[in-house]
């Protein structure tokens, strides 16, 4: 019954799409933190890099694992799954920029936040718009 259970689990898209999500956030904050300590691009600038860097590592094991996806890819499946991240890239930077600015969290501490708000809107964006 156990094994039941976590074979379930383990095999749904929820389940996958969190793997993928974090490797594809170690990905996003790495880039983030690089940036803006070692470089020292804005948090903004940083946000939008490593954001975009996690979203391209996250296209193709999304696709093919978290939802199953086996068919090539084309146009529309492309840039749907662009759009969300776009979307969600732009809500992203105006929380970030409220918690930096407004709240005077730290922006290490406040891209935190911000991921973990925008990986709910990115399953939801993907499993019911793209890889429907």
């Amino acid at each position: 019954m156990s094994a039941m259970i976590s074979n379930r689990i383990t095999n749904s898209p929820v389940f996958k799409f969190l793997i993928v999500g974090g490797i594809s956030t170690l990905v996003n904050y790495s880039a983030y933190v690089l940036l803006f300590t070692v470089f020292g691009y804005t948090y903004s600038i940083a946000f939008v890099a490593g954001f975009l860097s996690g979203v391209a590592f996250g296209y193709y094991f999304n696709k093919r694992w978290a939802f199953g996806k086996q068919e090539a890819s084309n146009l529309r499946l492309v840039l749907s799954y662009f759009v969300v991240y776009a979307l969600s890239m732009i809500a992203g930077i105006l929380v970030l920029k409220f918690l930096v600015t407004g709240m005077q969290v730290h922006p290490l501490i406040a891209n935190f936040f911000t991921i973990v708000l925008t990986t709910c809107t990115n399953f939801v964006g993907l499993r019911y718009l793209v890889f429907r």
